[in-house]
């Protein structure tokens, strides 16, 4: 169908100009990144960081991160020094001579994984963060009275990635905890946030865990009634308690907007009671995802 037939339409950028280069800005000067300034702003620079070097492009660096809530260089420095978030390094590799098998890995923990070429590497959260922007994306895409079925998978593929960022975003500290506790089982909090356990409760174990003093707070905020709501809304496909079910594109449209607030803002807010660092990638993106609204 012709996009002029699509009910939804999708802002191109994540940030403006002006927030975007604060944040690229801000992002530099805590790897002691210096700042160009005048035509140099502008120019591939090649910068020594840490004794190797770094060519980096400032203002294309700005265009980055209005298009995708982060400059892809700088983002992954600051991510790879995380003790809880440090993404793996993407690979991927396709043909290898005939007979010969090779095996990769993350090199990240001695728990990663290998697997067998032909194939490739990446970390789940940094991915359920891109799905939930590519679902987004192709609900708006196929929003056309002509095309509802694929409207309506991607819709619920959102929803779904909207809640697996927060599960998969509470496994990555478990793993750490377990790491350093060895019996989860010990004590209450952490045998629940190992446990399959529905969401809420691994929540309130990490909450019990990371930060106690937020235990009466974390749930006042927009940020968590947002995210219920996008949980709520997905165990209506998942738990349906009617032989049918309704897409109304105006809800549709309110949905895709609730992933700001409700998963990027509340992982934020997690990351802050912790006084962990809260500009992580895969935060800032789905933070500061492209509005949606519903064509007039």
């Amino acid at each position: 169908m012709p996009a002029n037939d699509n009910l939804l339409n999708i802002y191109q950028y994540h940030l403006g100009k002006d927030k975007a280069e604060r944040y690229v800005k801000h992002l530099a000067k805590k790897l002691g990144i210096p700042i160009p300034h005048g035509k140099d702003y502008n120019m591939d620079l090649l910068i020594d960081f840490g004794g190797s070097p770094l060519r980096l492009n400032f203002s294309k660096l700005v265009r980055e991160t209005q298009e995708h809530g982060v400059p892809n260089q700088l983002q992954f420095i600051v991510d790879s020094e995380d003790r809880f978030l440090q993404p793996a390094i993407p690979i991927a590799i396709g043909a290898v001579p005939k007979g010969l098998k090779i095996n990769i890995g993350s090199q990240m923990e001695d728990s990663s994984p290998l697997v067998q070429i032909p194939g490739f590497i990446e970390s789940p959260e940094t991915s359920l963060a891109n799905d939930i922007l590519y679902f987004r994306q192709m609900t708006c895409a196929n929003s056309s009275i002509g095309n509802t079925e694929v409207c309506a998978r991607y819709f619920r593929s959102y929803l779904f990635a909207c809640i697996s960022l927060v599960d998969c975003f509470l496994s990555r500290y478990t793993n750490v905890v377990m790491g350093l506790v060895g019996d989860m089982d010990k004590y209450e909090n952490t045998s629940t946030l190992a446990s399959m356990s529905g969401i809420e409760k691994r929540i309130e174990a990490w909450i019990k865990t990371f930060a106690y003093h937020e235990i009466d707070n974390y749930k006042r905020s927009t940020e968590w009634l947002y995210f219920q709501k996008i949980r709520v809304k997905r165990n209506s496909f998942v738990h349906p308690s009617t032989p049918s079910t309704t897409y109304s594109i105006r809800e549709i449209s309110t949905y895709l907007n609730y992933c700001n607030k409700g998963v990027g803002g509340l992982l934020w807010n997690f990351r802050s009671y912790t006084n962990e660092n809260s500009d992580i990638g895969l935060i800032q993106k789905v933070k500061t995802a492209p509005e949606v609204r519903q064509r007039r």
